[in-house]
């Protein structure tokens, strides 16, 4: 008989597949949430072998753990000396321990050596074997700002171990999204690429002020700017996002400002000169036109003229601003000719406004997937097609490639 998890296993991506995650699930009330990581994880195409601390046991049974994993977890250590098993320098290269959630408690044991817990057995095996090691805090905020646990979390840090920034909620650091989560984890795996390099994304729509009520705007989800940020951030870079009017939420990847006018957007770029950005992404949809704002609120009824100025070119700046950067400008363009797409795109190029122009035809753009077709100066280097995350990896990889970074 087949177990539930092998049925879900790689259902929406082989991202994760020949990978083995330790999940380790210590005694915070976020050990709630492991069911539904765990199976995220295995959908991507992880096995995953859960461990477990006896005050975890009381916020979770391990046979739900069992029934999430496909596999019994260890609750303690036997003859079969499980730590080395899992967590031994054959298994260093294809294998992550993940503890989440961790406690402040956890934390210090693993922190000073101490492994009188499943968990921080594993964890004392893996920092030996150079296993790379995540750890998800969740905990009162009174406790995570402890100057203990501060020293704790930083002396880990200069031991090679990631940690992934806790849910800031309720008065309380606590679990983080099962999607940030695992980000982190193919992040580990992936090696980091851009590992020190900065990289800017710029998403969202822009919102022009008719009046105090009214704006003009675009049409803009932000989800192809969210997931090129995921990208980035799975390649190793440190994100920094520029975040207009959307739908889509941004990803908990990096430094996030919010903008809303294309003026308050060129302030803030302003404010960043001098930042050294490998890569700049601008999938934003800004706003052509800015109308003459009035006070207060127009009444409504009979008709309404605007009066409109042309807005500054956000492209143009940043060449200006960041001029060491590679620029990567999006295109969309209406109708069925292709020619016409790739005219304009090579166009921004030969101008010197961008290094590259990832151009697509409105008709092909869905909510939830899209084609592209990415151009640099000596034409066409590929198009890519179908989710957005899958698009928006293949698209960060050829920029990679190219721009030798």
């Amino acid at each position: 008989m087949v177990h539930p998890a092998e049925r879900i296993k790689g259902s929406k991506s082989n991202l994760l597949e020949g990978k083995r995650i330790i999940l380790g699930i210590t005694g915070s009330i976020g050990a709630v949430e492991c069911v539904r990581l765990a199976r995220e994880l295995i959908r991507h195409g992880a096995d995953v072998i859960a461990v477990m601390t006896e005050s975890a046991k009381e916020i979770l049974s391990p046979e739900s753990m069992f029934f999430a994993t496909g596999k019994p977890p260890i609750t303690k250590l036997g003859g079969g000396v499980e730590h080395v098993t899992f967590a031994g320098e054959e298994e260093a290269e294809k294998s992550l321990l993940l503890i989440a959630p961790a406690t402040a408690n956890t934390i210090g044991k693993i922190a000073t050596g101490i492994d009188d817990t499943p968990v921080t057995t594993f964890a004392t095996v893996a920092l030996g074997s150079g296993m790379p090691i995540l750890i998800a805090p969740a905990m009162h905020a009174a406790m995570y700002r402890n100057p203990a646990v501060v020293k704790n979390i930083e002396y880990l840090k200069e031991l090679g171990v990631e940690f992934i920034q806790p849910r800031e909620e309720e008065g309380k650091e606590k679990f983080p999204d099962v999607e940030t989560v695992f980000l982190h984890v193919l992040r580990a795996f992936r090696g980091g690429q851009g590992s020190g390099v900065a990289a800017l994304v710029i998403g969202g729509a822009s919102e022009e002020p008719i009046d105090e009520m009214r704006v003009v705007s675009n049409r803009s989800t932000g989800k192809t700017a969210s997931e090129i940020a995921k990208a980035l951030f799975v390649e190793g870079f440190e994100v920094a996002l520029l975040w207009g009017r959307t739908t889509t939420p941004p990803p908990k990847v990096g430094e996030i400002t919010g903008f809303r006018r294309v003026e308050e957007l060129i302030k803030l770029l302003e404010k960043m000169k001098g930042r050294e950005f490998h890569f700049i992404f601008m999938p934003a949809a800004l706003s052509d036109f800015i109308p003459e704002s009035r006070e207060g609120k127009i009444p409504s009824g009979g008709e309404l003229l605007l009066r409109m100025r042309s807005a500054p070119k956000v492209l143009n700046l940043l060449r200006d601003l960041f001029p060491s950067a590679h620029i990567v400008a999006f295109k969309a363009v209406g109708g069925d000719d292709r020619r016409v797409m790739e005219r304009k795109a090579m166009r921004y190029i030969k101008e010197g406004r961008a290094d590259f122009v990832a151009a697509n035809m409105l008709k092909d753009v869905k909510e939830e997937s899209t084609r592209i077709t990415l151009y640099w100066r000596d034409g066409a280097l590929g198009s890519f097609e179908g989710d957005k995350f899958r698009v928006a990896t293949a698209l960060v990889k050829a920029v990679m490639e190219k721009a030798g970074g």
